[in-house]
């Protein structure tokens, strides 16, 4: 929790693309709901002794529209969100060398490159609050 707590600067930052991002994934789990409802008018109707080409061709459009528009917003919702995450990864990989192109060559003498890498804490970098 003190990972959440340390970042909130930036969730409130990207706070529109997070909230869009959930509604649009909330959308896709509800989209996901209609391909068996469409299925299943479909086998009432052939056990009915019902079913008309045009009502076939009908329902198999409404399905392949249910698949592109579940695919367009499921590219949307990861871009929103994967896309924020994208954007802290390369902010904090900026204001990690930012801080250690601070350093003087003293420092670099007595701490190896490899340690400092290995041991680097965002934590202590972002201080953006």
């Amino acid at each position: 929790m003190l990972l959440f707590k340390d970042l909130m600067w930036f969730f409130k930052q990207e706070k529109k693309g997070y909230i869009l991002g959930i509604i649009i994934l909330v959308l896709v789990a509800l989209l996901n709901l209609l391909p068996p409802y469409v299925v299943r008018v479909i086998v009432d109707e052939v056990s009915r002794g019902a079913l008309r080409p045009e009502s076939l061709l009908y329902w198999t459009l409404i399905l392949a529209g249910i698949g592109l528009a579940v695919y367009a917003l499921r590219f949307s919702w990861r871009l929103m969100i994967l896309g924020a995450e994208s954007r802290l990864s390369r902010l904090l990989r900026k204001q990690l060398f930012d801080h250690f192109t601070l350093m003087s060559p003293q420092f670099y003498q007595k701490h190896r490159t490899g340690d400092l890498m290995a041991h680097a804490r965002f934590r202590l970098v972002v201080q953006h609050s």
